[in-house]
């Protein structure tokens, strides 16, 4: 029930890259192993791996290979290659990946491109967030580096309330209930429950307050939610 709207643009696109330690993408030449004479059984699964991850990041980021290249060594680094090729994410160590990617691979993506990214995610779901979205760009980037863009900091946490108070009259309620319905609505029959969600929250909490919720804050509110509008939920 969380809204989408990222706090980490890029981090986001690189999570979209590698997708889950599940993610597929269109084929690719396979890398050669060192020796030049093939790959191990052993090493094979993590080959393709690295494969899939590269690819999809590449076709994303066809202009930063340094910074794909800096992902796969953060997703390596983070999860075996059994956990790659298995259906089940761990969102603890997803969100450590994510926070890696952040603070050690984020200077090695071009400005503009971080830019781009970061607008797109912003307005995912929210089509009329454009200026919102750009506004946020500028008021985040007078006060964090590249590197600071971690939701997870007092630092980035600190800009983002000071970006969300500059840039708020450029916003309307319309855009941050579609960011929270294109976080709720994973399938049609959810509508209903979301719709009744958003109400629930309204009656506690303004706009802009819950744009800076974190998991904590949504805890709190989960209780009067489902009081409201578990009735909703698809069986």
């Amino acid at each position: 029930m969380r809204s989408s709207l990222p706090s980490v643009a890029i981090v986001g696109m690189l999570a979209a890259c590698g997708g889950s330690p599940s993610a597929s993408s269109p084929d690719s030449p396979p890398p050669t192993s060192p020796s030049g004479e093939g790959a191990s059984d052993d090493s094979r699964p993590m080959m393709r791996q690295r494969m899939k991850f590269m690819t999809t990041c590449q076709e994303n980021m066809p202009d930063a290979p340094d910074y794909c290249s800096c992902g796969w060594e953060q997703f390596r680094q983070t999860f075996t290659a059994e956990e790659m090729e298995s259906d089940h994410v761990n969102e603890a160590r997803m969100a450590a990946f994510k926070d890696k990617v952040a603070s050690v691979c984020a200077t090695k993506i071009p400005e503009r491109k971080f830019r781009e990214v970061f607008v797109n995610a912003c307005m995912e779901g929210k089509p009329k967030a454009g200026p919102y979205c750009e506004c946020s760009w500028t008021e985040l980037r007078k006060q964090l580096e590249v590197t600071e863009f971690s939701r997870t900091t007092p630092k980035f946490r600190a800009a983002k309330k000071a970006a969300l108070k500059a840039c708020y009259n450029k916003a309307s309620e319309e855009i941050f209930r579609d960011g929270f319905f294109s976080g709720c609505v994973k399938k049609p029959e959810l509508k209903p429950f979301c719709s009744c969600a958003w109400t629930a929250l309204r009656k506690e909490a303004s706009p802009a307050d819950l744009e800076m919720f974190e998991d904590e804050d949504w805890a709190k509110m989960k209780p009067k939610v489902e009081s409201s509008c578990g009735r909703l939920r698809p069986k």
